[in-house]
């Protein structure tokens, strides 16, 4: 969704803004559902570098960020009755404006016509994280696959980078979730989206990727694991992207592939 898999089709949907005030409200229906599964056809894997928790809070509220992020652009915020908005999203991201340099329009971008049927995989890598308590500063690296080797989208060459800025005023930092404990199978307990507000009292400051703004000191931290995933591609002058060797044919989604971590419920503060 910022996904590596969407960047070469989001440039040609026509978008619009989020909205802000009114205009960002979800309609009745979407705010009437409960529905935590929508039907949606990809899946996001995360990984980290050793000494890094996807589960502690700093990295929960990234992964929250990033996914709610790629669920708007596919989905829009309450746009449509089987897609309700991922909880907290709209109101940790402040229904940014057209112009807001804190954002990439992919972030607040949509098409108005109909929900995203894509089938992908998406695949993250938490890089690199800082956080004081009251501020979260991450980069997240990424890329993705369609079913088609032929619609490669970002991965000619790899851009799929983003940096995540959050802050809360809130004198707790607030529980993380319930660990996934298990990376190869669907834990029950679990729904494509969390059940509860993920985001708490944080807000989501800046949310930038490098696709989008060409800004190539954003991915600069993703070269040694975009290296890692591609051993093949091939990297030019002092620019961070690795570009595809000539004849290079693409990997597919991959049969099994699935969603974790899965949001599985709030901590149990007891």
């Amino acid at each position: 969704m910022a996904r590596a898999t969407r960047s070469a089709v989001l440039a040609s949907i026509a978008v619009m803004l989020v909205g802000c005030g009114g205009q960002g409200s979800p309609p009745d229906a979407a705010r009437a559902t409960s529905n935590l599964d929508p039907p949606v056809q990809y899946t996001t894997e995360w990984t980290a570098p050793a000494g890094t928790d996807l589960f502690d809070r700093s990295g929960e509220l990234v992964r929250a960020a990033v996914e709610a992020g790629d669920y708007a652009i596919g989905f829009g915020i309450g746009k449509f009755a089987h897609y309700p908005p991922f909880p907290g999203y709209l109101e940790a991201i402040g229904a940014p404006y057209d112009g807001d340099g804190r954002y990439s329009p992919y972030y607040y971008a949509r098409s108005t016509k109909k929900p995203d049927a894509a089938v992908w995989a998406q695949y993250y890598n938490l890089t690199q994280v800082d956080s004081d308590g009251k501020t979260v500063d991450a980069t997240v690296c990424g890329y993705g696959l369609g079913i088609d080797s032929t619609e490669n989208f970002n991965l000619s060459p790899i851009k799929d980078a983003i940096h995540v800025q959050l802050s809360t005023t809130a004198d707790s930092a607030g529980l993380p979730g319930t660990r996934d404990a298990d990376a190869s199978s669907h834990d029950p307990r679990a729904h494509f989206l969390p059940s509860w507000n993920v985001f708490g009292d944080w807000t989501i400051d800046g949310m930038v990727h490098a696709a989008y703004t060409d800004d190539e000191s954003i991915a600069a931290p993703c070269h040694d694991w975009w290296a890692a995933q591609f051993p093949t591609f091939i990297h030019k002058d002092a620019s961070p992207y690795l570009y595809p060797p000539d004849g290079y044919v693409f990997p597919t989604v991959p049969d099994n592939h699935l969603q974790y971590p899965e949001w599985i419920g709030p901590s149990d503060p007891s």
